[in-house]
């Protein structure tokens, strides 16, 4: 079934196939780039200089994770705390 990249580049599965390489969905790619940049620089200056973020990074890293997985991880905390905030009108 692997033999070929279709499986790989395909948009569709199978039904019942599991995919076993890729554990998340795709997030999408479309929306402010502004804000997105914003997270990013947000998630980078925590990753050195925020002692829990550093611990979460050096948790993470030892469960086999690569730094764009943590970033990923980390930008999608920061949205939900940053519109939490933004809610409660604080």
């Amino acid at each position: 079934m692997l033999d070929t990249a279709a499986p790989w580049t395909s948009p569709w599965l199978p039904p019942g196939y599991e995919h076993n390489f890729w554990k998340r969905h795709r997030l999408n790619r479309g929306g402010n780039r502004e804000a997105n940049h914003a997270l990013w620089r947000i998630v980078i200056t925590r990753m050195s200089a925020h002692p829990a973020t550093r611990a979460y990074v050096g948790r993470r890293t030892s469960e086999g994770l690569t730094e764009k997985e943590i970033i990923r991880c980390l930008k999608r905390y920061v949205a939900r705390e940053a519109c939490h905030h933004l809610r409660a009108g604080g």
